[in-house]
Parts: C-alpha cells; sequence; structure tokens
C-alpha cells in the first residue's frame, strides 16, 4: 500500500488533467480567414491619341475621344468610380458616363467630349485628360489617361479706308488692315489693276506693302499717297487696294483676300498742282510772244508807209528858201522834158 501523502497527490493531479481536456474540447480553434486582395482600376489611352479640329470666326467644333474603364476586385466588394475630364487649354470638356459602380469585375466604355468655341486660337496641340477616383470601404484607387488636341488656323482680314486729304495732288489716306484670323499672319497690300492706271497717269506709293507677323485681332494702319498727272482723265474715281494674307489659300485655291475701295477726286489739282503752274507759265509765255510778234509787225508796216515821203517842219525864212530850191529840183527831176517830148512827136 501506498503512503497516504502520495496518493492524494496522485488524485489532484488526475483531477487537474481530466479538467484540462474538458476546456480543450469546450472551444476548439478556428481556421486562419483567408488573405484579402486589393481593387485595381485602370483607364485605357484615349481614342484617337491625337486630333485637330477647325474652326471659324462664326462656327465651333467638337472633340471626342473614346476609352475604357477596367475594374478588378474581391467578390462582395463594392466599388464606385468617379470620373473627371479636362482640357489644359481651358476648353470645356466632359467624360459619360462620370460616375460607375462596379458590383462585379468589368470594363466601361467611356466617352469624352471637348468644346473648342468659335474664334479659338490656332494651337499645335494641348493636352485632353480623364481622371478617375474609385472608392470602396477601407480604401481608394486611383487612374488617369492623356491625349492631344489640335485647333488648326483659319485666315481673315478686314480693311477699312480712312481719308486724310481727299482733294488736290496728291491725296492720301490710311489703311487700317486687320488680322481677323485666329493666328499670326503675313498681309500683303496692292493696288488692283495698277499698270492699267499707271498708264493713265495715277501713281501709288504705300507706306508698307507687307506687313509680317501680324498677331490675331490686331490693327495695323498703312498709308497710301495717290497723284495723278495732267493726261489723267478727270472725275471721281475708284481705286480698289488688294489686301491678301501670304500665309495660306482657301479650300479652292485661292488666296485669302479682300478689296478695300479708295474714292479718288481727279479734277482741279486743288490750285496749287506744279502741272497747273506749268500751264499757265505756257499760255503767259505763248501770249507774250504773239504780242511781240504783232508788234514788230506793227512796226515793219508803218516804216513802209512813212518811206519817201518828207516830213515839214516849220523853219525860219532861210530854211523855207532851201526848202523851196530842194523843191523845185525834185519837181524838175519828177517833170519829163518838154523837148524830149517834141522830138518823139517829130518822129513819130
Amino acid at each position: 500500500m501506498f503512503p497516504r501523502h502520495l496518493s492524494t497527490c496522485a488524485s489532484v493531479i488526475l483531477l487537474a488533467a481530466v479538467m484540462a481536456v474538458s476546456c480543450i474540447q469546450a472551444e476548439p480553434i478556428s481556421p486562419p480567414a483567408p488573405m484579402q486582395f486589393k481593387p485595381t482600376l485602370t483607364i485605357a489611352t484615349l481614342t484617337p491619341s491625337n486630333q485637330n479640329v477647325s474652326v471659324t470666326v462664326d462656327t465651333g467644333a467638337t472633340a471626342s475621344y473614346s476609352s475604357k474603364v477596367t475594374v478588378t476586385k474581391p467578390p462582395g466588394m463594392t466599388l464606385t468610380v468617379t470620373l473627371t475630364a479636362s482640357c489644359a487649354a481651358g476648353f470645356p470638356a466632359t467624360v459619360t458616363p462620370n460616375s460607375i459602380t462596379f458590383t462585379q469585375p468589368g470594363t466601361i466604355p467611356i466617352t469624352i467630349n471637348v468644346v473648342v468655341p468659335a474664334k479659338a486660337r490656332m494651337i499645335s496641340g494641348t493636352q485632353v485628360r480623364v481622371d478617375a477616383v474609385a472608392t470602396y470601404i477601407g480604401g481608394s484607387a486611383v487612374a488617369s489617361s492623356a491625349g492631344s488636341l489640335g485647333v488648326k488656323q483659319y485666315y481673315d482680314i478686314g480693311a477699312s479706308v480712312v481719308v486724310d486729304k481727299g482733294s488736290g495732288n496728291p491725296q492720301k489716306f490710311q489703311i487700317m488692315v486687320q488680322n481677323k484670323g485666329n493666328g499670326n499672319d503675313t498681309i500683303s497690300l496692292d493696288i488692283v489693276d495698277r499698270s492699267a492706271l499707271e498708264k493713265n497717269g495715277f501713281r501709288f506709293d504705300f507706306t508698307k506693302t507687307k506687313l509680317v507677323d501680324v498677331q490675331s485681332d490686331e490693327n495695323v494702319s498703312v498709308g497710301l499717297e495717290v497723284s495723278y498727272g495732267v493726261a489723267t482723265p478727270s472725275g471721281k474715281k475708284e481705286i480698289k487696294v488688294k489686301v491678301s494674307s501670304q500665309n495660306s489659300t482657301d479650300g479652292g485655291g485661292k488666296a485669302v483676300s479682300i478689296e478695300a475701295p479708295v474714292n479718288v477726286d481727279v479734277g482741279a489739282l486743288g490750285g496749287g498742282g506744279a502741272q497747273t503752274y506749268m500751264i499757265v507759265g505756257l499760255i503767259i509765255m505763248v501770249i507774250f510772244v504773239v504780242v511781240i510778234l504783232l508788234v514788230m509787225y506793227k512796226k515793219k508796216k508803218l516804216g513802209k508807209a512813212f518811206k519817201g515821203r518828207i516830213i515839214k517842219i516849220p523853219q525860219g525864212p532861210k530854211g523855207a528858201a532851201k526848202n523851196e530850191g530842194k523843191k523845185a529840183t525834185s519837181d524838175e527831176k519828177k517833170k519829163p522834158d518838154e523837148n524830149d517830148n517834141e522830138e518823139k512827136e517829130e518822129e513819130e
């Protein structure tokens, strides 16, 4: 038999073992939870990636791009994707749809539109961008994609005429030239039918015949001086100034240009023209020569009339006797000899 104290220790140990086994069976160990993966968000490249639109002074344009939003996510998770579009040039941009809810992994198409207003400045390329943010419980994801947008240049010109001096010779005008296009332009000026007008005595002098790098909506003043000669037909004459863009042509192959009318009053040269003085001087010279010739002619005629005549001058008694003697001698020379006449009669 065991001693009493040993049997008591054994009983306690056995009781503790039984209690430990009972606790283990009452609380079983649960398996570890599976690991959760994060969702992903992507936006495909915009199509087209680069495009150019045309606008005019009156009409705008809309540039459209397409893309796709793709989401991967764990089962049972819900994602909400918010989309925004922007244009670096400041043009209004929208994306459709602008909000997408994903309950399952998938891909959704989207459309981005950029509105380019009329008269928009020429741009070689500006960025168009779409951004997406996906939110879910416990976090978020972001994605973006971008393309390029260009605005083509169009050409348009304006011109108006201001009169500086509308009478006399020369006459002066100011032509206000405006670049109404959406980009820098080089503009030239000339006279319509210039050769024919110059044959009629007109002369034209511009302060500038070419304007380089005129900015959009910029106004430039150009002086024009018109003069004419004696042979120029009188009256009012409309002369057209041709203002042309030298950088481009329209769709039909013609240079973009306009014609500004200039009204020239061809008549009396304002009382101060050089031609007037010349004509008046010639007339005076001709009159002077005619008067001289008439005077000379009269003098010659009077000389013949007085030739052979004796002008009687009152004198004293001696002078009178001498004159009487000279007169008698002269009369004897003029009177035929009577003897000579008698001889002629006898011979007959």
